[in-house]
């Protein structure tokens, strides 16, 4: 039984990678998810003056970039009005907008759940 389920969820993973045959599956863009937080902790490094992990992780984003999604996407609640949709559209941050993510999250908000 955890067979199908396993190829089940090969085949949303390739649908969410573009692959055509799995196209019907809804994509989860989530490489664009993580490529928006890595960038905001990357932000946040910056401003700390903490140059390795700085380039540690825009060492990661360089690895992202290369699969960066052209669909737009919300970072976290996809049932959104079209007001709120209007709303982030106009008022994200360039990071967001580079990761074609409706989310007005900073890397100035990190500071809150980041231990350093």
């Amino acid at each position: 039984m955890a067979e199908p389920l396993q190829k089940r969820d090969f085949a949303a993973e390739l649908g969410a990678l573009g692959y055509p045959g799995f196209s019907y599956l809804k994509p989860s863009n989530r490489q664009n998810r993580l490529g928006f937080v890595v960038a905001l902790a990357s932000e946040l490094a910056e401003s700390k003056n903490d140059s390795e992990r700085t380039r540690s992780l825009r060492q990661c984003l360089e690895i992202l970039e290369g699969a960066r999604l052209g669909c737009e996407d919300t970072f976290w609640r996809e049932s959104m009005t079209h007001a709120e949709k209007a709303w982030l559209r106009e008022n994200r941050s360039a990071t967001a907008a580079y990761w074609n993510l409706l989310a007005d999250m900073k890397g100035k908000d990190l500071p809150y759940g980041a231990p350093w």
